[in-house]
């Protein structure tokens, strides 16, 4: 394996594994549970590019990071869209709920 590679898949890891990628946004189901929240839109994120099994999670923690920084406070998934066999990318629609 190429030296630039290895530390990708190093970087990708350490990088979900950082308490600054754990988003504080809440996935709910369905649309009651955020009818009185502010829509902010939709958040889409790559798993990126390699053979990574758990694509679907880690394209969703990417999301969810972008939702955070939108100011979301809630998410439903709109999709998981594969790209290839093992990566893809995940579609959330976000919303900011009163507290």
């Amino acid at each position: 394996m190429r030296k630039s590679a290895l530390a990708c898949m190093v970087g990708v890891g350490m990088l979900l594994n950082s308490p600054t990628l754990i988003s504080q946004v809440q996935i709910v189901k369905a649309e009651p549970q955020v009818a009185a929240c502010l829509a902010l839109g939709e958040v889409r994120a790559s798993s990126g590019y390699g053979k990574k099994f758990g694509w679907r999670s880690l394209a969703e923690k990417l999301a969810l990071r972008q939702a955070q920084q939108r100011g979301a406070t809630h998410a439903i998934v709109k999709e998981f869209k594969p790209q290839g066999a093992f990566n893809g990318i995940a579609a959330l629609r976000i919303f900011r709920c009163a507290p």
